[in-house]
């Protein structure tokens, strides 16, 4: 994932990194190359854009709370939820007006 994030590809690498969560949600590293791989310039639409630089800094500069606030949501719901959704939503801030619902979903 690594490879795919230097070299441009950077839904592959925000791809394998959300897989790798999967696994290993409670270790930093796959918190980590999300982060850095939705930080990265993309060839998608104005509005993923968005999603993704929200997500990208809520994951960077706060990954413990985006962390916590995905074990709670797992625990909670049984179910782990989209984490680059989590995040972006985490990320919003006073950006969003009102505050939207908590994705609690795998749907992209």
């Amino acid at each position: 994932m690594d490879r795919a994030r230097l070299s441009g590809e950077t839904g592959t690498a925000c791809r394998l990194a959300a897989d790798r969560l999967t696994r290993e949600w409670e270790r930093p590293w796959p918190w980590i190359q999300l982060g850095l791989a939705l930080l990265r310039p993309s060839t998608t639409a104005a509005a993923e854009d968005g999603v993704r630089t929200a997500a990208g800094r809520a994951i960077t500069h706060r990954p413990e709370v985006v962390r916590a606030l995905y074990a709670q949501v797992t625990k909670a719901t049984g179910k782990a939820p989209d984490p680059v959704l989590l995040a972006a939503w985490t990320g919003a801030g006073d950006r969003a007006g009102d505050i939207l619902p908590l994705p609690l979903t795998d749907a992209v």
